[in-house]
């Protein structure tokens, strides 16, 4: 509206104050100054969406795979010191301005809190079944170190159970991993069952204990396994002695004579003999 216009414009006069020109200089470096901090203040606040994007499934399956307490322990930590840095934090003073942040870190708190378990309790569930699969194969090595050794079927499996065991350089490891995992959840304030603890515990003692009995048992075993090979040598001849018998009825007598019958009968019982005493030593 051309009738509110002033008669007399002395904007070009004020601007041109020299106490003008330093005031808005200085307004201006002072609102320059405020975007800066704010729009540093926001993007330092913005890279804590990366927690909320993060997949704690990638690190379960390699942690499944190689069970590292070193790695496990850098994971957690990571979570808190995350929610230790922000939980001192109220708020930011920018130019006179309060700018309060206590809702925003009690979602990254509980974030890293929501975090820390959830990788806590995979890897814990890990964790047990690989124990109770470790334990489930030491025992039954040990009710085969422990059975009677009376013959050569049991002989064997003895010796194929004493193999394993002096063989195996995993499982020693694989304790010792486990065991300093699950210290590395207690520290972080992981209550596991005093069961489980005591079952990861045990699997180290287990194995070198029955190392060691197997060794004992060895000795003793020796002289069976001294005897049966040689009764099995006795029977491999013996079994022999029949082939060439009935080869030479056959020769002699023909296939239907009454002592190639005989003959062949009695090979197929020491056969169908051999059959099974080998079946049990598989």
């Amino acid at each position: 509206n051309a009738s509110l216009r002033p008669m007399f414009d002395f904007s070009e006069e004020i601007m041109a104050h020299d106490r003008i020109q330093r005031a808005f200089t200085a307004l201006s470096k002072s609102t320059e100054l405020f975007e800066r901090r704010i729009g540093s203040e926001i993007e330092r606040w913005k890279s804590y969406q990366d927690l909320w994007r993060e997949n704690t499934s990638t690190f379960a399956r390699e942690y499944k795979d190689n069970r590292n307490a070193l790695q496990l322990h850098r994971l957690l930590m990571s979570y808190d010191r995350i929610a230790t840095s922000i939980t001192r934090e109220r708020g930011v003073q920018i130019a006179g301005v309060f700018i309060q942040v206590q809702e925003v870190t009690s979602q990254i708190e509980a974030r890293c809190k929501a975090l820390t378990l959830e990788v806590m309790q995979t890897t814990c569930a890990d964790d047990i079944e690989l124990v109770d699969g470790l334990l489930e194969k030491l025992d039954a090595h040990k009710n085969v170190v422990n059975g009677d050794m009376d013959d050569l079927a049991t002989t064997t499996k003895f010796l194929h159970a004493f193999k394993d065991l002096q063989g195996d350089t995993t499982t020693e490891t694989l304790a010792r991993n486990i065991n300093a995992c699950f210290d590395v959840r207690s520290s972080f304030g992981f209550a596991h069952s005093d069961e489980d603890t005591s079952r990861a515990s045990s699997i180290e003692s287990t194995f070198t204990e029955l190392k060691m009995q197997s060794l004992d048992v060895l000795k003793k075993c020796r002289a069976t396994i001294e005897m049966s090979k040689s009764e099995l040598a006795r029977k491999m001849k013996s079994f022999k002695d029949d082939v060439d018998a009935f080869r030479a009825r056959l020769r002699d007598e023909g296939p239907t004579s009454a002592g190639c019958l005989e003959s062949l009968e009695r090979g197929q019982s020491a056969f169908e003999s051999f059959r099974e005493e080998f079946s049990g030593m598989i």
